[in-house]
């Protein structure tokens, strides 16, 4: 009789995000990538009739919102460089699609300060940020209060925080510090709850986005 039990899942889907063994998050990018591959031809298409501004309204709405779904929770700063660059390739293939750059003259600086787009880097840098700080300012979670609790403020550089390794285990790359090491870069105190809004969003993309990209 077969044992469920004893069956071992590799790859599980749950709500359109794919999660592997080893949280590689490999497939769940294969997925993105295939999903966005039937939209390029599209807008190709669309781009005999639309400006180049109106076009990429299109695909912030339809194609990148289709590409980071869910991005918060598998698209990492610790994701492996291979699949970070396979991302990155479907990314600046809209944004070429977008300036009809199909012979790729443009380099890729020129596309992020035209198209006012951010890196899928810098995009997960940004939501994971903002994700967390929302989390621990208003979030009553186990997680929250892990979080909180491993929140440091750096006495050397009044008004910036960052995290520390409270735990006895060590676990590299995947510990909690090491995947939010990025934090150190915002210069603000984010671990203050009664930051705005709009403050946290200004704050955030100068510690992130080298271009001044609006969202």
């Amino acid at each position: 009789m077969f044992d469920l039990w004893r069956t071992q899942i590799y790859v599980y889907k749950a709500l359109g995000v794919i999660l592997s063994k080893d949280l590689s998050w490999e497939e769940q990018v294969k997925s993105q990538i295939s999903k966005t591959n039937k939209l390029i031809h599209s807008i190709r298409h669309l781009g005999r009739w639309l400006k180049t501004d109106d076009l990429l309204k299109v695909i912030t709405s339809k194609y990148f919102g289709t590409m980071y779904y869910a991005s918060p929770l598998w698209m990492t700063s610790n994701m492996p460089r291979k699949t970070l660059a396979q991302l990155n390739r479907q990314h600046y293939r809209a944004l070429r699609a977008a300036f009809k750059d199909r012979k790729c003259k443009m380099s890729k600086d020129e596309l992020n300060v035209l198209s006012g787009r951010a890196t899928p880097e810098e995009w997960s840098k940004y939501t994971v940020a903002s994700t967390v700080i929302k989390m621990m300012a208003i979030s009553i979670t186990p997680m929250a209060e892990k979080l909180r609790k491993r929140a440091y403020i750096n006495d050397r550089c009044p008004g910036r925080a960052t995290f520390i390794d409270r735990s006895k285990n060590k676990i590299g790359k995947q510990s909690l510090p090491n995947r939010l090491s990025f934090f150190k870069d915002i210069k603000f105190n984010w671990c203050n709850s009664n930051i705005s809004e709009d403050k946290l969003r200004q704050e955030l993309k100068k510690a992130f986005f080298k271009c001044n990209n609006d969202l």
